[in-house]
């Protein structure tokens, strides 16, 4: 992974979402890049109602990009979230 590929990605809650109300978006310069894994989006939905925190949230944080050449041509996000 190169040293320069650092980012800063916003993780959003979407509780509208049809297909799952724990949804957790994944922004990077404002494009959505994908979502957090369904049990990990979850799991921070409930970090965030322990907290008092509901409906639409956004937390920042840091992110790299990984894959995307040779026998990995899928980009991924690697986010810097905090422990459950």
């Amino acid at each position: 992974m190169a040293t320069d590929n650092g980012f800063v990605a916003d993780v959003v809650a979407e509780p509208g979402n049809p297909h799952d109300p724990n949804a957790c978006a994944v922004y990077i310069e404002g494009l959505k890049v994908g979502y957090l894994p369904r049990d990990a989006a979850s799991d921070f939905h409930q970090q965030f109602a322990d907290m008092g925190v509901t409906g639409t949230w956004r937390l920042q944080t840091k992110a790299k990009l990984s894959g995307g050449w040779g026998d990995r041509p899928m980009v991924g996000v690697l986010l810097s979230l905090p422990k459950s």
